[in-house]
């Protein structure tokens, strides 16, 4: 388990491929290929272990030198969950899911008492509506079976709201990435800066960032603390980093009580930054002409203009002239 996390495999599934394809692995199991389902149920029974674990390491890495302890820089990155988004929902939402699934179950039962089942169609039509209302049933009691054991999830904040619950993992979050919404995690991820070393990482159920940095600042200090290598390591001078994203009163609030050296920025550092104060001054263009189609000074043209410069105005001639020449050579070619 420890090869493969060093080496970025965190998938049990992966695990066992390699346990049955890589050399390295199989010489570590001693030839034994253990089931994937067999791995992913032995990292979940033993958290405390396996966090033992990685902390014997780290202290490993403070004795060889590895620690600098001079700066911690803490970032996040969003990360899928084994769970559908549309399981989630508010308990509202899901209430009113549940009835329209009871509905449809309703519908499929109606249809398939109304076929009588002796031409090859309608015996083929009731075979479907018998599987789709057994699936939908399964749904249902999914749903009122969630309903009636769970309690709606609260977020974080001043005026705490109920956010979407997940019927299928319930402490992950819909989130919004760069590639779309997904159901999943915020992990994250406090770094040594002299030789990169993770010093903490933790997986948060909601996709703003503000609530994360007290407990992964509380995490670092009782970390340090328990391995021993530093009773309050950041009393000591430790300088925190971070981006905006973990920017805050109330986090700002408690930097300031535990005297930690932070450096946070906040949403509005550009427009305080002399650096960046003509950021979005953009020049006049001027008026008609072909400069103006090509560009003027201040203004950034897109790639998939500078690629295609040939199709700017004025140039169609050009165009027309290449375009004439390739296909005469295809022609030529082909003779």
């Amino acid at each position: 388990m420890l090869f493969a996390y060093s080496k970025g495999i965190t998938s049990s599934r992966e695990i066992q491929w390699q346990c049955e394809n890589n050399i390295i692995f199989k010489a570590l199991s001693c030839d034994s290929v253990p089931h994937f389902t067999r791995i992913a149920s032995f990292v979940s029974s033993y958290p405390d272990a396996i966090e033992s674990v990685f902390e014997q390491v780290l202290l490993v890495c403070d004795e060889q030198g590895l620690l600098g302890n001079e700066l911690f820089a803490i970032d996040g990155c969003k990360m899928r969950s084994d769970a559908s988004k549309e399981h989630s929902g508010t308990f509202k939402e899901l209430e009113q899911k549940r009835g329209k699934i009871k509905k449809k179950i309703r519908q499929c039962l109606k249809e398939h008492k109304g076929l009588d089942g002796r031409k090859p169609k309608e015996r083929e039509r009731k075979q479907q509506l018998a599987q789709a209302s057994e699936t939908l049933k399964k749904h249902f009691d999914k749903i009122d079976q969630f309903l009636k054991t769970a309690a709606p999830r609260m977020g974080q904040g001043k005026k705490p709201a109920e956010i979407k619950s997940n019927i299928t993992d319930n402490e992950s979050a819909k989130m919004t990435t760069s590639k779309g919404t997904i159901q999943g995690y915020n992990g994250v991820a406090a770094v040594d800066k002299k030789h990169q070393v993770i010093v903490d990482a933790q997986a948060f159920g909601a996709g703003q960032e503000q609530h994360t940095l007290k407990p992964v600042l509380d995490s670092i200090r009782e970390r340090y603390r328990r391995t021993p290598i530093s009773d309050d390591i950041l009393a000591a001078g430790v300088i925190i980093t971070a981006d905006t994203g973990f920017s805050s009163e109330e986090n700002n609030d408690y930097i300031k009580e535990e005297g930690v050296n932070a450096y946070i920025p906040d949403n509005q550092f550009r427009s305080r930054d002399k650096a960046f104060k003509d950021q979005k001054v953009r020049k006049a263009p001027p008026k008609g002409g072909q400069g103006a189609a090509q560009g003027y000074p201040g203004q950034r043209i897109p790639v998939r203009h500078q690629a295609q410069k040939l199709y700017l105005p004025g140039r169609q001639g050009h165009v027309a002239k290449l375009r004439r020449k390739y296909i005469q050579g295809q022609k030529e070619t082909a003779l």
